[in-house]
């Protein structure tokens, strides 16, 4: 018996060593090639603020803006899923203790679709990236590790309108702080941004009506903060959740957000530090874009909250 249970027990260990080996770890980023432009010990690169400067101007495509200043939002990653581009969204800072982070605010809509979560290990989040497919000093892509989608996450199909649409994203390993990385600042709970603040959306989405083709590189478009009407129009059938939701437009409504722009950040510029208010949630069916409607965002000072709950659930770290 005794003879048994030693076979047994080295034969349970080899099973796991072949499954170790059947499924070996993901291999993350050992190095970063601009890690010189990281912060010394003891220095930190905060939150908001980037190391190369915007080009913000009038016709700041998504639709209707222009190219971004290559690594200006240094917080924008590209979700990719099976290797194409899927998603927007943004890096945050995890503990003001360490100059990494390993967690990804997007869109629940981006990974729930027909009411079922898509295989998180078929996403691959790209950091430090500005034209797709150049290999970019400073860029890595690092495959999701799990996601913590919003417990009311709910899609209205009929209408094209998702509410509670934010899921976190935790990437196999942390990636460092850099020029070309960075984190967002998220407002503080119920914090709003005035009606007609100037902010920024930025995203690899749809740049025409219908089109099929996505931008090889970032773009950017300015936005306000509109008027509910504004949003209302689109949808008269649908009650929006005000408290939650933002109603945002280009003032001269020659620019929107569209397809794959979903999950990425209308940020707006407070003091010396841009922070993220929504995150683009849906826009008019109907060719993305149209005169006198606005586009709806995820009201982020709405979810300060939870984001901290999802992040402590995800990583253990306390805020």
């Amino acid at each position: 018996m005794k003879i048994f249970k030693i076979h047994l027990a080295a034969a349970v260990l080899f099973y796991f060593v072949l499954q170790i080996s059947a499924n070996p770890p993901p291999k993350c980023p050992s190095t970063q090639s601009n890690l010189a432009s990281a912060p010394k010990p003891g220095e930190t690169v905060g939150c908001g603020k980037q190391a190369v400067e915007p080009n913000i101007g009038p016709r700041t495509r998504i639709i209707g803006g222009t190219e971004a200043k290559a690594h200006s939002w240094p917080w924008q990653i590209s979700m990719q899923f099976n290797g194409s581009q899927w998603c927007g969204g943004t890096l945050l800072r995890v503990s003001d203790d360490v100059e990494e982070s390993d967690i990804v605010l997007s869109a629940a809509h981006c990974i729930i679709k027909e009411g079922k979560m898509l295989d998180p290990t078929a996403f691959h989040i790209v950091l430090g990236n500005h034209a797709h497919g150049q290999n970019e000093s400073g860029e890595v892509s690092i495959p999701v590790d799990k996601v913590q989608v919003h417990g009311s996450y709910f899609a209205d199909n009929l209408n094209g309108v998702f509410h509670h649409d934010l899921a976190l994203f935790k990437l196999k390993c942390p990636v460092k702080f850099t020029d070309t990385i960075r984190p967002i600042c998220l407002p503080q709970f119920n914090e709003r941004a005035n009606l007609g603040s100037s902010c920024v959306a930025t995203g690899w989405g749809r740049q025409a009506k219908f089109a099929q083709d996505y931008p090889d590189k970032l773009q950017q478009t300015e936005m306000t903060m509109r008027p509910w009407a504004e949003c209302e129009s689109a949808w008269t059938s649908v009650k929006f959740m005000k408290k939650t939701m933002l109603c945002a437009a280009k003032e001269d409504w020659s620019a929107n957000t569209c397809t794959a722009d979903s999950g990425g950040p209308l940020i707006c510029k407070i003091g010396d530090k841009w922070t993220q208010y929504g995150s683009v949630s849906y826009g008019r069916l109907i060719g993305c874009m149209q005169k006198g409607v606005g586009n709806v965002f995820t009201r982020q000072t709405a979810f300060k909250p939870w984001i901290e709950w999802a992040t402590r659930k995800l990583t253990n770290v306390r805020f």
